[in-house]
């Protein structure tokens, strides 16, 4: 062989071995390339079920799930709807003509009260459960979309983490939904569910020849309709003051502060709509409420000042209001996965003591805020 010969083999063996160093290079690339793109991935499931399992674990199941929840808000319509009945038979009169038309006021006046304070609730609930509707879906909308067909392997366990976060979306969706459709209805099961209990006592009365009780059946009519009048902002305002009573307990300064103000203009409104009803009803029902009324601004104006009186800072008031709940926080979250809520309050618990002293209000309060939307998940 010549020279030349051995030269080209060399030169032919260069090139051989040039051509495996880049197609290992192009491979290695490859490979570092697929690699980065399945941790791109697996870093996008694990967000996209973190979000899911928040939205099913925060909002959908538990005590204070919307399951439960809409649970508690079809069987409170189911016994609303039963209690009109027992009361629509309480008017029967059966037996002697001998009727205690003030036993029956009596009775009649609680029990629609109740009636009026039991849809009041369920509307509250039903507020309730629009909200958590609303929540559980904005977890579920951040998870984004994406193609399973992208994924080469686990695409089936992908497909059925997409069918469930779809499941949930729309069971939250289903659920929300309840309150909206059922509300006008109840409102006029109400009306003419009152309205006919009026009527059957009318007609009762009428059959025994007893038309001179009739009066007694306008009175309480008007007791009634005097009561629908009053009892959603009373009701509002007994919220107000128990939320207030426990924002003492729990050193919640800002919102002890915000309640005492709003309760104010509460009770202001509500004077008006109690007195403006001192023509029909009795002298006695107005004062009743009045009293009510005021005992209850009374209790969240002594709140205040009992917090006051207690002489430390609201960063101090807010910091203790963390440190109650810590013993909570540490017993619910130590569980896997961690709880969004839990994420939260770790975040909050980890603001150094120096650093809270140095906040404005605003911050404190945002703070004091975000603690509360978290208490009720520490129960």
């Amino acid at each position: 062989m010549t020279l030349f010969s051995h030269i080209k083999l060399f030169v032919i063996a260069l090139s051989i071995a040039g051509t495996s160093v880049a197609q290992a290079e192009s491979s290695l690339e490859q490979q570092e390339r697929e690699t980065a793109h399945a941790i791109s991935n697996a870093n996008f499931i694990s967000q996209f079920a973190g979000r899911y399992k928040a939205a099913r674990n925060e909002h959908f199941f538990g005590s204070h799930g919307i399951k439960k929840k809409s649970e508690n808000y079809l069987q409170g319509i189911q016994a609303w709807t039963e209690d009109w009945f027992k009361l629509l038979a309480l008017l029967n009169l059966d037996g002697s003509n001998d009727v205690n038309i003030s036993a029956i006021e009596a009775q009649l006046s609680i029990r629609l009260t109740d009636q009026v304070r039991a849809l009041n609730q369920l509307f509250t609930l039903g507020s309730e459960i629009e909200r958590q509707s609303l929540a559980g879906k904005r977890i579920l909308a951040g998870a984004g979309t994406f193609d399973p067909n992208l994924f080469s392997e686990g695409k089936d366990v992908v497909l059925r983490l997409m069918k469930s976060k779809n499941d949930l979306d729309r069971s939250f969706s289903e659920l929300g939904a309840i309150p909206n459709k059922s509300i006008p209805k109840l409102r006029e099961v109400m009306e003419i569910s009152k309205n006919g209990a009026m009527a059957k006592l009318k007609i009762r009365l009428i059959e025994k020849g007893l038309n001179s009780l009739l009066p007694s059946v306008i009175a309480v009519e008007n007791l009634l309709a005097a009561q629908e009048k009053i009892e959603p902002p009373l009701a509002e305002l007994a919220e107000l003051e128990r939320a207030s009573n426990e924002s003492l307990l729990f050193t919640r300064p800002f919102h002890l502060k915000a309640s005492n103000i709003q309760s104010k203009a509460l009770c202001s409104t509500l004077q008006k709509i109690i007195l403006a009803e001192k023509a029909k009803v009795s002298e006695s029902f107005i004062q009743n409420n009045l009293d009510r009324v005021n005992l209850f601004c009374k209790n969240i104006e002594d709140y205040q000042a009992q917090l006051a009186a207690i002489s430390r800072s609201p960063a101090k008031l807010v910091q203790g209001y963390l440190k109650t709940l810590s013993p909570s926080a540490k017993r619910k979250c130590s569980t896997s996965p961690t709880p969004t809520y839990c994420e939260k309050f770790a975040i909050l618990a980890g603001i150094p003591a120096k650093t809270f002293e140095d906040f404005p209000d605003s911050r404190l309060e945002f703070i004091e805020t975000e603690l509360r939307s978290i208490q009720p998940q520490l129960k």
